[in-house]
């Protein structure tokens, strides 16, 4: 997949920010911007570093979290991705990505695996 170049700078934004700082990186972009592409990239190439890494993906609405499922299932479908929500009906616990609503997850949260990295 092309990305934008805004979307490109956005991902390389990211990569400089975890390189040189602890702390945690935020990515603004606006309506129709592509922030379903982005995630998925990201999530994408990270896992090309490091295949061993886990995702979890917050989101406060399911159609957010349909939206980012299938674009990640679209760009890499061989992924190991998961859905923990109450209002789509899946409680997916083990998945190396995980897409789940906050909601469904903040008094669950001890009993999910351990991540990697949380985007929200």
């Amino acid at each position: 997949m092309q990305l934008r170049w805004y979307q490109r700078e956005s991902l390389d934004a990211v990569y400089q920010y975890l390189n040189a700082e602890t702390g945690n990186p935020l990515v603004c972009v606006s309506t129709g911007g592509g922030k379903s592409v982005i995630i998925a990239k990201l999530i994408e190439e990270l896992l090309s570093e490091n295949p061993g890494r886990r995702f979890l993906v917050l989101s406060h609405v399911k159609e957010i979290l349909e939206q980012n499922y299938s674009k990640l299932k679209a760009i890499s479908p061989l992924l190991d991705i998961g859905i923990y929500s109450a209002s789509l009906k899946r409680k997916d616990t083990d998945s190396q990505v995980l897409f789940a609503g906050i909601q469904s997850v903040h008094k669950k949260a001890f009993d999910l695996p351990p991540y990697d990295f949380v985007l929200v």
